[in-house]
């Protein structure tokens, strides 16, 4: 622990406003620039002789090159550098977005909506990957459910603006054109903002202090369990918390982590350690209800 006093409370908030807003701005954009062609639909059906059927294997063929590589793409987040992958996933999706516009046959299309699918996959799994490292178990949940509150913004947002690009006619380009073009390029350079305000995990963050970079001050900050809190492990096949590891036994981190819930019973042999180290005799201990004095330690059951 720190030798100095963090305040879980200043910690939660101050973690939550550096990483929520930038990410619920993302998926605003991710939102858009998938269902965009959905309000181009009927102009540039009309312009380009498109059928029914072709739009929607269009639509269809975005979700083959999106399944593909999203677990992959989840992968790379735990792997290698969200910040990095959340930027090449923007940069590249904001581009093929755009160059949708230029498309002239049904393959054109189809290719379009398959690279678009291709380079936004991996984007919403590495979101769950990335929260694991910055959010307790009782937090994440919620930052999710804002992260999902993204959608209706996105659609309500959108509405009005393609129906005003659907008008414009600017150099000679049809109105369907600069839809996709103008919602392509905020996604461009929110990949550049990414690289520059992301933060990988908190042993990285410069914006929390030395002490409260420790992942465990992120989580006990949260008060998920007095187990994240005290350093004990819930059974001997989880040593460590499903956030420690998320790919320890080949789960998908949203899959570990609810069957790491499910398998494990309330009250579980839990292997502890106390602050400086030294261990403790195991015994039984109710992660809801075991209690946890100030400095987020719980203390051990007398054997």
């Amino acid at each position: 622990m720190s030798a100095v006093a963090i305040d879980p409370a200043a910690l939660r908030r101050k973690v939550a406003w550096r990483v929520l807003p930038l990410v619920f701005v993302i998926y605003i954009v991710a939102y858009l620039d998938r269902a965009n062609v959905g309000f181009a639909k009927l102009r540039m059906a009309s312009d380009l002789k498109f059928s029914e059927e072709v739009f929607g294997l269009g639509i269809g063929i975005f979700f083959i090159g999106y399944l593909i590589l999203e677990i992959p793409g989840a992968l790379l987040v735990e792997r290698w550098s969200a910040r990095k992958w959340f930027a090449r996933i923007l940069i590249s999706w904001g581009f093929i977005s755009a160059l949708t516009a230029f498309v002239r046959t049904p393959m054109q299309f189809y290719v379009a909506r398959f690279l678009l699918g291709v380079a936004e996959a991996g984007f919403f799994p590495g979101i769950i990957v990335y929260f694991t490292h910055w959010f307790a178990n009782r937090d994440r949940g919620r930052a999710l459910s804002g992260l999902v509150m993204a959608v209706p913004f996105s659609l309500a947002m959108g509405a009005p603006v393609s129906a005003l690009l659907l008008d414009a006619n600017w150099l000679d380009l049809a109105g369907w054109k600069w839809l996709f073009i103008l919602e392509g390029l905020p996604a461009v350079l929110l990949g550049m903002v990414t690289l520059i305000w992301m933060t990988d995990r908190p042993r990285n963050a410069r914006w929390l202090t030395p002490g409260e970079r420790d992942p465990r001050e992120v989580r006990a900050s949260g008060k998920s369990s007095a187990f994240e809190m005290s350093g004990c492990s819930r059974s001997a096949s989880f040593s460590q918390t499903p956030e420690d590891t998320p790919w320890r036994f080949g789960f998908p981190p949203l899959l570990r982590t609810s069957l790491a819930a499910r398998i494990t019973p309330l009250s579980s042999t839990a292997a502890c350690s106390t602050p400086s180290g030294s261990p403790v005799s195991s015994s039984r201990v109710n992660p809801r209800t075991a209690p946890v004095t100030a400095n987020g330690i719980a203390p051990a059951a007398k054997s």
